[in-house]
C-alpha cells in the first residue's frame, strides 16, 4: 500500500510540475508571437533565486531564464553573455543570447537564448543539471538545478506537440 501512495505521489507531483502542459502566447516587444508553457522555479536559496522555461516563435526555440536578484536598468539590459547549460548526459552547452530584457512592470529580468535545432533533441531528452551565466560585476552565477530539473525537456515536448497538432 506504501509503495502504491509514493508512486501515485510521484505520478501527480510530475503531472501538475508546470500547469499540465497549457501553452500560452504573448506578443513579444518585437510584436512577434511567443508560445510558453508557465515558468518554474528551478533554483532557490534565501538569497537567490532562478525560474525560467521553454519558449518559441514556431520557428525558434528558447530557454527563458528569470534569475533574481537581477541589476536595475539599464544595467540589465547591457548582459548580453551566452549561457553554459550542463544536461544530464553530462555534456555542457553554450546558448547563444539572443534577448535581454525587463518584464512584469519591470518585476523580472529575463534572458533568452536559442537553442539550436541541432541541440533540441539533446533538451528534449535529458533534463537540466546546471546554468552558469554572466551576471555583470558580479560575476559568473552557478545554478545547480535543485527543483524540476525535467521541466524544460518536458515544456519542450508539450510546445512541440501542442503546435504540431493545431497545424
Amino acid at each position: 500500500m506504501q509503495k502504491f501512495f509514493f508512486t501515485a505521489v510521484l505520478l501527480l507531483s510530475k503531472t501538475f510540475a508546470f500547469s499540465q502542459c497549457e501553452v500560452k502566447n504573448r506578443i513579444g516587444v518585437d510584436e512577434v508571437m511567443y508560445y510558453y508553457v508557465e515558468d518554474v522555479r528551478f533554483y532557490w536559496t534565501s538569497k537567490k533565486e532562478l525560474r525560467g522555461g521553454a519558449i518559441t516563435d514556431e520557428q525558434n526555440y528558447f530557454l527563458a531564464l528569470k534569475p533574481k536578484p537581477f541589476p536595475e536598468k539599464p544595467a540589465g539590459t547591457k548582459l548580453k553573455d551566452n549561457v553554459k547549460v550542463t544536461l544530464s548526459n553530462d555534456s555542457a552547452y553554450v546558448l547563444k543570447h539572443f534577448d535581454t530584457r525587463y518584464v512584469d512592470r519591470d518585476t523580472s529580468l529575463m534572458f533568452m537564448y536559442i537553442i539550436p535545432e541541432k541541440l533540441l533533441t539533446d533538451f528534449r531528452k535529458y533534463e537540466v543539471l546546471k546554468v552558469q551565466m554572466m551576471m555583470g560585476d558580479e560575476g559568473e552565477r552557478v545554478y545547480t538545478f535543485k527543483l524540476h530539473k525535467e521541466a524544460v525537456k518536458d515544456q519542450l515536448d508539450c510546445l512541440i506537440g501542442n503546435l504540431k497538432k493545431e497545424k
